[in-house]
C-alpha cells in the first residue's frame, strides 16, 4: 500500500518518509530507522515530521485544536503514549487552518469551545478547505455529547469524544469507521 504525505510516495512500510509541504527540497528524502519512530527529525535545521512507523504501517497523523494549553499539553503527552504521532497544536480557527495546511494530518481533534471561536465551524472550514484528502475530524468537549446532540450530528467531523474519554484507541477505532 502506498503512503502519501505531501507528494512523497512510498511502498515500503520499513522507510520513515519525511514529508511536509515547508520542505520540499528535502521531501524526497528516505531514512532508514532502527526502531519505533516518532515525532520529526531535523534536516537543514528545519524540522521534518515522520509519517511512518517502522514496523508497523503508517501512524496516524494528528493535529489538536484546542484552546486550553493544560489540555494541549495533557493530551499530546497521552496520545503520543498511545502511538499517536502529534505533528502540531494550534489555539485558535486561523492558527489550526494554517497548521492543517502545512502538516496534513491524518486527524484533527478539534475542541468544540474554542473561546468565542466556534469547533462546530472550524470542522466545516478543515474539510472544505482539505478536499480531495478528506482527513477526519473529531469533535471534543469536556461536557457530555447530549449536550450538542444536534450540532454534531449535522456537522461533517467524523465524530465527537468526550475529553475525559480521549484515548489513541478511541481515536483510531473512529478513523477506521471512515473506510
Amino acid at each position: 500500500m502506498s503512503v502519501q504525505r505531501g507528494g512523497v510516495v512510498t511502498d515500503d512500510p520499513q522507510i520513515a518518509v519525511v514529508a511536509n509541504r515547508n520542505s520540499w527540497p528535502f521531501a524526497g528524502e528516505k531514512f532508514r530507522q532502527s526502531s519505533y519512530s516518532c515525532g520529526c527529525v531535523t534536516l537543514a535545521h528545519r524540522p521534518h515530521w515522520i509519517v511512518t512507523q517502522v514496523g508497523q504501517g503508517e501512524l496516524l497523523r494528528c493535529l489538536i485544536v484546542d484552546d486550553n494549553r493544560y489540555f494541549l499539553d495533557s493530551a499530546t503527552r497521552m496520545l503520543e503514549r498511545g502511538g499517536l504521532a502529534i505533528v502540531g497544536v494550534a489555539s485558535t480557527t486561523a492558527e489550526a487552518l494554517t497548521r492543517a495546511e502545512e502538516l496534513c494530518p491524518d486527524v484533527t481533534l478539534v475542541d468544540i469551545h474554542l473561546g468565542a471561536e466556534s469547533g462546530f465551524e472550524l470542522a466545516k472550514q478543515l474539510l472544505r478547505k482539505s478536499a480531495p484528502a478528506n482527513p477526519a475530524v473529531i469533535l471534543t468537549s469536556a461536557y457530555p455529547a447530549q449536550e450538542f446532540a444536534e450540532c454534531i450530528a449535522a456537522s461533517p467531523a467524523l465524530g465527537f469524544v468526550r475529553k475525559s474519554a480521549l484515548s489513541a484507541g478511541v481515536i483510531r477505532d473512529l478513523v477506521a469507521t471512515q473506510g
